[in-house]
């Protein structure tokens, strides 16, 4: 896990340093074939810190309205790193924007939270993870032009799932009838759906509070 560097804790063998910035957390999701690369989409990222975790993922939204230079930087990062150590498949870069500069943290040569965000038909963002995988990028899937967020609801407290509890149609990842959620494990995902990013991301929040309500 990430956590806070403090004088009094020595760092841990596999483990570094980096350094925290302030800003945004955003990342782009593409698909690279080996040497080039095809953006799928750019994602605006939240936290949900916690003392001991204070970088814990919260959430994402998808069709982020970036600024331009912003998407032109990342989509630079993607195509070096893909030039530099042959990336395939869909892959994703994290990163902190601060106006419009993007500082990189990472690399995620993986599917990754934000493959969720993106539906296309009959599984079609998967094929082309595929595709991409076996070095094509020519079948370019249908996906949808609406904004797509979605947010991890963590335990509060302690939860004792109702026996009878009747999960929305926007909630995914549930857990077990019946089942002991602890304080802070994840309860499940909630996600919303709509023509922007910042729409999306309000009709989010209401079900959130809609789930709360109904939970605690």
């Amino acid at each position: 896990h990430i956590r806070r560097a403090t004088a009094d804790v020595p760092l841990e063998p596999g483990s570094y340093y980096q350094q925290e910035m302030q800003g945004i957390p955003v990342s782009l999701l593409f698909a690279a074939d080996g040497m080039n690369v095809k953006e799928v989409g750019f994602n605006q990222q939240w936290l949900a810190p916690t003392a001991l975790m204070p970088y814990r993922y919260g959430g994402a939204v998808s069709r982020a309205e970036l600024p331009q230079a912003v998407r032109q930087q990342l989509l630079t990062a993607a195509r070096k790193l893909t030039s530099a150590v042959g990336l395939r498949g869909l892959n994703s870069i994290d990163a902190i924007m601060q106006g419009e500069r993007a500082w990189v943290l990472e690399l995620n040569p993986r599917l990754t939270a934000t493959f969720d965000l993106y539906p296309a038909e009959h599984g079609q963002l998967f094929e082309l993870h595929m595709q991409a995988a076996a070095g094509s990028l020519a079948n370019w899937p249908q996906m949808s032009s609406r904004a797509r967020a979605h947010y991890i609801v963590y335990a509060p407290e302690n939860i004792n799932l109702p026996e009878s509890f009747d999960w929305p149609e926007w909630t995914a990842d549930i857990p077990a009838t019946g089942a002991l959620i602890k304080a802070g494990e994840p309860v499940c995902t909630v996600t919303a759906e709509a023509d922007s990013a910042e729409q999306a991301v309000a009709l989010m929040a209401e079900r959130v509070k809609v789930l709360a309500k109904a939970l605690i």
